[in-house]
């Protein structure tokens, strides 16, 4: 067996805790040291810390990992939010599309803990990229049965909704 040294980690923007927690150590040491967190000189050649597309720093839902709470610990808290949001806009559709509370509210759990979001619960950008789907569905909706003025409040839904995608990281 040879001794080689062993090369440098070279972790990949799928593997979330290991590339995602050291962006948000080194964003919140940044934050407490007086300075906007800007550019990590570690990450390969260099990259911007919070204008990266993929921890999602600028997302509200994720703010608290860069104020307050250690990312390690708020990573499960963030997950979970990510899960609320879920059911809740879900909830909201399946209520406009005429289902009684019970069934939506059972649906609202299937969507939020079933399939894809349960799959995607370690990747937490994508977990909140995707909870917002139902909400972009009930804007849409809602704007289909409304015209003039009564288009802006659902109009406004749907932009929240889209840039909620947008802001929550990991683009592709």
């Amino acid at each position: 067996v040879l001794d080689a040294p062993r090369p440098p980690d070279t972790t990949e923007v799928t593997e979330t805790p290991a590339g995602a927690v050291p962006e948000w150590q080194l964003a919140r040491q940044q934050w407490a040291g007086g300075s906007f967190p800007g550019w990590n000189p570690s990450a390969r050649c260099g990259a911007p810390v919070f204008a990266n597309g993929r921890e999602g720093m600028a997302y509200p839902p994720s703010t608290h990992l860069l104020m307050g709470f250690d990312p390690v610990d708020g990573l499960v808290l963030t997950t979970w939010l990510g899960f609320a949001l879920a059911s809740l806009l879900t909830l909201a559709l399946l209520r406009r599309l005429g289902l009684g509370p019970g069934p939506a509210a059972l649906g609202a759990l299937v969507f939020a803990l079933g399939g894809t979001l349960a799959t995607n619960a370690p990747f937490y950008m994508r977990l909140h990229a995707l909870a917002w789907l139902p909400g972009m569905l009930l804007a849409i909706l809602r704007l289909a049965d409304r015209d003039g003025r009564g288009r802006a409040l659902p109009a406004a839904g749907l932009a929240v909704s889209v840039a909620g995608t947008l802001m929550a990281g990991f683009p592709p």
